[in-house]
């Protein structure tokens, strides 16, 4: 068994400088072309150089032999990586095949998992990798664990997967909004909250008490009758005048 395995080390050991010595005699030098350190086969990379040097070949400004062989017999593949060069100058290479091959299988990325109270209704199974902030900690854990990781240093809390913590503060922001205001009608007449959270408040200049809806009506004819034109003119495109 052994001597299986030396004599298959020695005959892709073989091909490969056999390979190499090939890349050399047509490219003299650095050249568009590569060795693969493991099937030991040439090939030619992709790119402007090896178009100019197979146009050359097919246009027989480099006829000789050795060039015209390689021509036929080498197809173009992408190095995937480079391993150096040999000791004749050729680069070595691991050819896209190969690597596809003979690379190790990609593993799962392991990670602690989230067990914030949000996690069964989130979309995700992604690891914990987020730290909540002191807004989040209430919609996470339960009172208790909330109450002991706002204690904590954020480093030292637990982790949550991204997907909680965006609902947890998503969650957050809706709480801390304060709710919408409604308009109050008194008297039939529609008065802004501002207005009327000052009349709840007493605070209107001359007023001890809140008025009542006649008060407040009789308050706004006045300001009318104030401010309001005795009469109206309006001229119009044609010179006619109304009021």
């Amino acid at each position: 068994m052994l001597d299986c395995v030396c004599f298959l080390l020695n005959y892709c050991g073989l091909r490969r400088y056999e390979a190499s010595a090939t890349v050399q005699r047509v490219f003299i030098g650095v050249g568009p072309a590569y060795v693969c350190v493991s099937c030991s086969c040439p090939y030619l990379t992709p790119g402007g150089d090896t178009e100019l040097w197979r146009r050359a070949v097919r246009c027989c400004v480099i006829d000789d032999a050795v060039s015209v062989e390689f021509f036929n017999k080498v197809c173009v593949r992408k190095c995937a990586v480079c391993e150096g060069e040999d000791t004749n100058g050729t680069i070595l290479g691991l050819c896209l095949h190969c690597y596809v091959v003979c690379r190790p299988p990609a593993r799962k990325r392991l990670g602690t998992q989230c067990r914030s109270l949000l996690h069964p209704s989130v979309k995700t199974d992604t690891a914990a990798s987020s730290v909540p902030g002191p807004a989040c900690l209430s919609f996470l854990w339960a009172a208790e664990k909330g109450t002991a990781q706002a204690y904590l240093p954020p480093f030292e809390r637990d982790e949550v997967c991204p997907s909680c913590k965006t609902a947890a503060e998503s969650r957050s922001r809706v709480a801390r909004r304060p709710p919408t205001p409604l308009s109050v009608s008194v008297g039939g007449v529609s008065i802004p909250p501002v207005v009327s959270a000052v009349i709840k408040q007493c605070r209107l200049p001359g007023m001890a008490a809140a008025p009542d809806a006649g008060c407040v009506e009789d308050l706004m004819h006045a300001h009318l009758r104030r401010t309001r034109p005795e009469k109206i003119c309006t001229v119009f495109s044609n010179g006619r005048a109304r009021t």
